[in-house]
């Protein structure tokens, strides 16, 4: 376990960009155009995707937001700050909460996450 010490304590270990967790990011800055389908209807379509903690995350500009509804859930990472969630709802089908994104990420996650739309459950991720 990281246990930080010092006189910022947690706080300044958790302000400090450069302590992101390397295991975190499998991939940044794919060139391999991702998509994210869900019942054969493409939600996002990429080559600029980043994969954080086994989940992608596409650019917001990349995302059809027509398949998005807003949910009233979030969450909270220790680390990348609230999430708030979709509802992937497309002519085949639905997923609930299955497109999150951190619209105000903490400083450790904001060269990751921000400007970005992940998708997870039911949404397939596919690579060309």
């Amino acid at each position: 376990m990281i246990r930080p010490s010092g006189p910022a304590g947690f706080a300044g270990w958790l302000s400090n960009p450069d302590r992101i967790p390397e295991s975190s990011c499998s991939s940044v800055g794919s060139r391999a155009v991702t998509r994210a389908v869900l019942d054969g209807v493409v939600l996002a379509d990429s080559d600029d995707v980043r994969v954080v903690e086994g989940i992608a995350y596409f650019p917001t500009d990349s995302v059809d937001m027509e398949y998005l509804a807003d949910s009233p859930t979030t969450s909270r990472c220790f680390w990348k700050g609230k999430a708030r969630y979709w509802h992937v709802v497309g002519p085949g089908g639905s997923s609930p909460n299955a497109a999150f994104a951190y619209v105000h990420p903490w400083p450790l996650a904001r060269r990751l996450v921000t400007g970005r739309i992940a998708f997870w459950q039911d949404v397939e991720i596919l690579d060309d």
